[in-house]
């Protein structure tokens, strides 16, 4: 969704479980469905500072400067750039 945000797009709708589940396997399909909260405690607790702390803030940077048109990389499945 936040990808989908930054490109100016709508995400166009969601990959069913049973779907993913056939093509990972179950086992994987927890990651996938589930997700993980994984948070660098220990290494905040060092003093470390990331660059982009969030999703949000490090697609912002992909994307300035950006010659190629948005809306191209969104839909354009199987295209090539130059």
């Amino acid at each position: 969704e936040t990808l989908a945000t930054k490109l100016g797009r709508s995400v166009l709708g969601r990959i069913p479980a049973w779907l993913i589940k056939a093509i990972v396997g179950v086992e994987r399909s927890t990651i996938l469905l589930l997700g993980q909260r994984i948070r660098p405690t220990r290494t905040i607790e060092l003093g470390y500072q990331f660059k982009f702390p969030n999703l949000a803030s490090c697609l912002d940077d992909l994307l300035k400067d950006s010659e190629v048109d948005r809306t191209e990389v969104a839909g354009g499945a199987g295209q090539q750039f130059s």
